[in-house]
């Protein structure tokens, strides 16, 4: 049972991380990697001005809407791209934002969202999976049918590699009983 338990547990991680290459290929934002639904964004800083703010190649998640303080690192829209800055000053409809050593004063609505969490490298990675993204469907969907074929196919091996090593353990002792034996006659 345990045996089961575990088969079905590497099956669904699988399913999992399949899910999230196949949500990071079809996102329905030109500029993120995760669908428009939900509450977070994910986007890479694939630009060196960034890079006195966020490593380049980065991803980096941001809580999308929300509320931002000064010294916040925040996404914002750039024509038509998004883009990093730190939270300088607040006001009503507008925020200034500081870029490196550039300053920005922007509508509040062009903030996407606070960045609270970002992976060095993993930008990179997503960029080229998004890219490629029909080779991404056509793996996932081969490795979710070797996956199903290895779960539905386990119970059988696992009777083979049982009766196999039952094979052995008889020829085992049937050839030392036989060395045994092999001067004695009944």
């Amino acid at each position: 049972m345990k045996k089961i338990l575990k088969g079905l547990r590497v099956f669904v991680i699988i399913v999992l991380a399949l899910t999230l290459f196949l949500c990071v290929s079809a996102a329905g934002s030109e500029r993120g990697f995760l669908p428009d639904f939900l509450p977070v964004a994910a986007y890479e800083a694939d630009s060196q001005s960034y890079s006195s703010v966020l490593p380049l190649g980065s991803l980096a998640l941001a809580e999308k809407g929300g509320s931002w303080e000064k010294g916040d690192l925040v996404i914002f829209e750039r024509e038509g791209k998004a883009a990093f800055a730190a939270v300088g000053e607040t006001g009503a409809s507008t925020v200034s934002l500081y870029e490196g050593e550039k300053e920005l004063d922007i509508k509040s609505s062009q903030v996407i969202g606070r960045v609270f969490y970002y992976i060095e490298g993993l930008g990179r990675a997503a960029s080229f999976v998004k890219g490629h993204a029909s080779a991404v469907w056509a793996f996932c969907g081969i490795a979710m049918v070797a996956a199903a074929v290895a779960l539905l196919t386990a119970p059988g091996r696992r009777r083979k590699k049982e009766v196999d090593r039952l094979i052995k353990l008889f020829e085992f002792y049937g050839d030392k009983y036989d060395k045994e034996d092999e001067g004695v006659y009944y």
